[in-house]
């Protein structure tokens, strides 16, 4: 899960204009005349002939959307295999259609007309699912209130995202479907745990290291330089001094620096704590809400440490030489 980036944190369903107002006049009960003629484009052009409307806008922050002639399901990460997604999404329309064919055959044995029936069943379902339905942007602080409200889960990192596969209200359809063993889900989910705890320690392990190995190392011979200078300046009374702006940029520098010791400092405590835990999803809720936000800070310090150092000291490539090369 990319959660607050790519794919949202959030899943919902985008219906689309057209069909939203469809399912909308169907929970009202309002008979949906022959609109054939709606869904085409004239162009009073006699040499061409008309042009069918898309009936949708393509939301492309939605996670699970329709676009003109099929559903587009957009939640699984760049790096995942798509087989066990699919599986899972085959297993819950199979699911699905049962329970609507058992609900359907009730409705019939109640000497339903059968065209009744059906819209009847179409009806409900409409108002049941109605919370998932979402035609606005994904990734807004409001979507994610309103979310709230409609009792959907706001899934922020892998740690949240695995935490379903452990609970028997959310999985029973892949039992019932015979897609997945109770067994078979469990190794799943201990593998998927496993592969992200290793990935995120192996991370911090490698930042640990550029931070000791380049960064600091980097900042510490600026400092020096810039020190220089100051004590330098300040010894030659008759040019008053270091200015304030001189000063100000090693204080600068040296505020970097001791922020980044203490982020390395806290970075290696979490991962020691991680690494003494045993129970994997709490070593996972470790790694997604404590170390990762910590890599994200000490990542902004090195950021700024590599704008203030000068080339002949920074021997990593910076950004500027990776995004714009002679």
């Amino acid at each position: 899960m990319g959660a607050n980036e790519a794919p949202p944190a959030i899943i919902s369903a985008f219906l689309g204009e057209t069909l939203s107002h469809i399912l909308d006049r169907i929970e009202k009960n309002e008979v949906i005349p022959d609109s054939a003629t709606e869904a085409v484009i004239n162009l009073n052009v006699s040499n061409l002939s008309v042009v069918a409307k898309d009936n949708t806008d393509r939301n492309r922050t939605s996670p699970f959307a329709f676009t003109g002639n099929k559903f587009e399901f957009r939640a699984v990460g760049a790096s995942a295999n798509v087989a066990f997604p699919i599986a899972i999404l085959n297993a819950a329309a199979s699911d699905a259609f049962k329970i609507m064919s058992d609900r359907l055959e009730k409705k019939m044995a109640d000497s339903k007309n059968r065209d009744d029936a059906v819209m009847e069943l179409v009806r409900e379902v409409i108002k049941e699912t109605k919370s998932i339905r979402f035609e606005g942007n994904n990734y807004g602080d409001a979507w994610k209130k309103e979310a709230k409200s409609r009792g959907l889960l706001e899934l922020r990192n892998m740690s949240e995202a695995l935490t379903p596969l452990d609970e028997a209200k959310r999985t029973g359809f892949l039992f019932d479907t015979g897609v997945l063993t109770a067994d078979e889900l469990k190794a799943r989910h201990n593998v998927l745990l496993e592969r992200y705890i290793k990935q995120i320690d192996l991370e911090g392990s490698t930042l640990a290291e550029l931070v000791d190995t380049y960064v600091l190392s980097a900042c510490e011979r600026e400092l020096k330089v810039r020190a220089a200078l100051v004590h330098g300046l300040d010894d030659a009374k008759a040019k008053g001094g270091a200015s304030k702006r001189v000063s100000d940029r090693l204080t600068e520098l040296e505020k970097h620096y001791t922020d980044l010791l203490d982020k390395r400092g806290t970075l290696d405590t979490a991962l020691a704590k991680m690494r003494a835990e045993h129970d994997e999803p709490k070593k996972a809720k470790i790694c997604a809400e404590t170390i990762m936000p910590i890599m994200e800070e000490a990542r902004i310090v090195c950021d700024a440490i590599e704008s203030a150092v000068s080339d002949e000291f920074w021997s990593l490539p910076k950004y500027r030489e990776m995004l714009f090369l002679n």
